[in-house]
């Protein structure tokens, strides 16, 4: 098994500060996503809790390394038990170690968000929502997951492709009765994601 400590000394465009309910989030995109959280009513909490990782065992992309490094998660959802990490741009190897890590050692779920903040249905490809990886007890998975309601009992949760009968918090459908609609193109998360992107902080504005 190999070891990876953190070691990226790599130069960024420097994202923008932005304040947004008491909170001073690293950058316009963080801000515009706790919009959207909140637009839905989702319990959040930003950057509570830093982690040391030493020699933390994850698995990614069939690599079993041991991690050695400092993570400060973007926002954790005590309601679901999920962290999700923000990103403006695709993540890094160290960066997925990361998040692998952590779910190792607090056993939860964590999902990196690397593409954006746009409308669903809106860009034409294959994926028609923002969307996440995510890793769980270690262990990565590429499947698109994204951000999903469900028409019948309303519950929200991230899932594949955005389909309800994927979720772990609803069971309203399944294999046999799947459902999409009213997932991640359900009304209410549309309009979260329109209120998120409209927001203007220019001047100091509040969404």
């Amino acid at each position: 098994m190999s070891h990876f400590t953190n070691g990226d000394t790599s130069s960024k465009i420097k994202a923008i500060e932005t304040a947004y309910r008491g909170y001073k989030f690293r950058s316009r995109l963080e801000a515009r996503w706790a919009i959207f959280f909140d637009t839905l009513h989702l319990k959040w909490v930003y950057e509570e809790e830093g982690f040391d990782f030493i020699d933390t065992p994850v698995v990614y992309c069939g690599d079993e390394i041991l991690y050695t490094g400092y993570y400060l998660p973007d926002f954790y959802f005590p309601d679901l038990n999920y962290y999700v990490e923000i990103k403006g741009s695709t993540a890094t190897q160290q960066e997925m170690y990361k998040c692998a890590a952590l779910s190792h050692i607090k056993d939860c779920t964590v999902f990196i968000f690397d593409s954006g903040m746009f409308l669903p249905g809106s860009t034409g490809f294959d994926f028609d929502a923002p969307y996440s990886s995510r890793f769980q007890k270690g262990e990565f998975s590429d499947y698109p997951m994204m951000w999903m309601k469900c028409d019948k009992c309303g519950k929200i949760d991230i899932a594949f492709d955005g389909w309800v009968h994927y979720s772990t918090q609803c069971r309203c459908y399944d294999d046999n009765n799947r459902k999409k609609t009213g997932g991640s193109n359900h009304i209410d998360i549309c309009s979260a994601y329109v209120k998120a992107l409209s927001a203007r902080f220019e001047h100091g504005e509040q969404p």
